[in-house]
């Protein structure tokens, strides 16, 4: 475990990362934390800063300035301002005088050195003697190495008698199969159930499953694999808001701490969340280079694929909007606006250069195109607004043809060897059966009398008519309990199913139709997520868990 750890400290990066691990450590060490990492604002040196009791038991100010990886000569006293030394003069130049709270000025103080990694040979003697120089009876030095957090971390965070049994296990295994997806995400998965059902308190939950989603962050980054850990990450933000929904709008000391915790998660999964997206940015305004890439030997597996790379990029955009929403200040929001209308321009290119994504092959699929329209319908540009319109019109119209020609049409099937065998069934009982029910249908229905586009209104009630007859088109509402089952599993058997949708009415009368049901079916506004303002977190659990996106965000 240790060597896992110190593999894990090495490879953070010293903004929100090392110095957002140290807090919580620091915490559980008994240490009273009083200031944090700040962005713009001038530190003095020091990232964080502690009280607590040094090696002779005395009370003692730990003052921490934080660097990533291993400390060269660069680190040490480049021309960089970010160089350890430089910090550390300005620590004892300007912080311990001035900055040092008063009911903490006669306490002795230790400044201490934190990297993820070690002091390399070629600097030690520097930075030894420098130190000793350094040393008053007052000031004294203290190393902070990968070695000796990875110790303190196993002490203090992960210590044997506090950990639910088989954690250890579970997170090895976990990492272990990082180039095996699905078997890394199903012991993260299982640790993560430990973690929930153990008797530990909320707090410490939360600080355990951010301590575990960064260690498996950093080795699959090492590996260039983030596909476990994006699916890991995933689950990490159901199953820790489930722990504490109840305790998150409270406004004492321990659900402070619980929020910020929690808000840790957020930020790993977001982190994870855009350096997944970055890999595939470049390639996005490349003809078929993403769909080529996905082939691997089947239409059904390119088609399942860039499907599910479409939902991610249209959540990313979700989250994007939540920024902008929850930002004040005029200057950063403008720059949060311009970030999401870029993004939308590139998720853009990935559909142009991607035609698949015109052609869905599960019924089910629904979901990713929702999210997709869902993303677009945030911005206030002209030009993303026809985008979709121009998109819901030629997705009708290969509907259309796929139907009409009795190939590669939406089907109600998840299974994979059903799905590769599609195309080669052509019988009229295979088709009843395929397409004996449809969540897509209905929607793109609905979405097209919301955009007053008659024309493709039109189309989809002469493929009912024609060729579906037979089919049930639905939609799905969530009820009391759905928020929980969604939050743990792929489960259908909770919320209420609206069938028979009537789609051969008038726009207007459709609309009115929908606009009623929705009336009888309010439960969504109840939801812990939604009343806390975390709406992505809901989306997010509709693509990972393929739940149908309630009508409630598409009207």
């Amino acid at each position: 475990m240790k060597l896992i750890l110190k593999e894990y400290l090495r490879s953070l990066k010293e903004r929100n990362e090392l110095d957002a691990l140290l807090p919580d450590l620091l915490t559980e060490m008994g240490m009273i934390v009083t200031s944090l990492p700040q962005r713009g604002t001038r530190q003095n040196g020091v990232d964080i800063m502690a009280v607590g009791k040094n090696t002779k038991q005395e009370d003692t100010v730990f003052l921490f300035s934080v660097k990533d990886g291993d400390l060269n000569r660069t680190h040490w006293n480049g021309e960089s301002d970010q160089a350890l030394r430089p910090s550390i003069e300005e620590i004892i130049d300007v912080y311990i005088p001035n900055r040092i709270p008063q009911e903490h000025k006669n306490k002795k103080v230790v400044i201490c050195l934190c990297f993820g990694g070690n002091i390399l040979e070629q600097v030690r003697e520097n930075v030894s003697s420098y130190t000793s120089q350094k040393t008053t009876e007052h000031i004294s030095f203290e190393e902070w190495n990968g070695d000796k957090i990875a110790e303190l971390i196993i002490k203090h965070l992960l210590k044997e008698s506090l950990l639910p049994v088989g954690f250890r296990e579970e997170l090895r295994r976990s990492i272990a199969m990082i180039e095996e997806p699905e078997a890394s995400i199903q012991y993260f998965h299982s640790l993560l159930q430990l973690i929930e059902e153990s008797e530990l308190s909320i707090l410490r939950k939360i600080r355990l499953i951010n301590l575990s989603l960064w260690v498996l962050y950093s080795w699959s980054r090492n590996l260039d694999n983030l596909e476990s850990v994006y699916q890991c990450s995933e689950k990490a933000l159901f199953i820790s808001w489930l722990i504490v929904k109840d305790i998150y709008p409270n406004k004492n000391k321990e659900a402070k701490e619980v929020k910020i915790s929690f808000e840790n998660i957020v930020r790993v999964y977001r982190q994870i969340t855009e350096n997944f997206i970055d890999k595939f940015k470049p390639y996005c305004d490349k003809l078929y280079a993403i769909s080529a890439n996905a082939h691997y030997g089947s239409h059904a597996n390119t088609n399942i694929k860039l499907f599910d790379i479409l939902s991610r990029f249209s959540v990313y955009a979700y989250w994007l909007y939540s920024d902008i929403q929850n930002e004040s200040e005029t200057d950063l929001k403008q720059k949060l606006t311009d970030k999401l209308c870029n993004h939308l321009d590139v998720l853009q290119s990935l559909i142009l250069n991607n035609s698949i994504l015109f052609t869905p092959l599960k019924d089910s699929q629904i979901i990713e195109i929702s999210l997709f329209i869902l993303a677009f319908n945030l911005s206030n540009e002209e030009n993303h607004i026809d985008f979709i319109k121009i998109y819901i019109k030629n997705l009708i119209n290969a509907l259309k043809t796929s139907y009409g020609i009795n190939y590669l049409y939406p089907v109600i099937y998840e299974d994979f060897d059903k799905l590769l065998n599609h195309s080669s069934q052509h019988d009229d009982s295979y088709f009843k059966e395929a397409t004996s029910g449809s969540l897509m249908l209905p929607t793109l229905t609905l979405i097209s009398a919301i955009f007053e586009d008659e024309s493709s209104f039109k189309i989809i009630q002469e493929i009912q008519k024609e060729k579906l007859s037979h089919c049930n088109l639905q939609f799905w509402f969530p009820r009391e309990k759905s928020e929980n089952i969604m939050l743990r599993s792929s489960a259908r058997l909770h919320g209420a199913c609206w069938s028979s949708v009537p789609t051969q009415n008038t726009i207007s009368e459709f609309l009115k139709e929908v606009q009623f049901m929705l009336s009888k079916n309010e439960h969504l506004k109840d939801f812990s997520l939604l009343r806390n303002n975390l709406d992505p977190i809901f989306l997010v659990a509709c693509r990972h868990y393929r739940q149908p996106i309630p009508l409630n965000f598409l009207i």
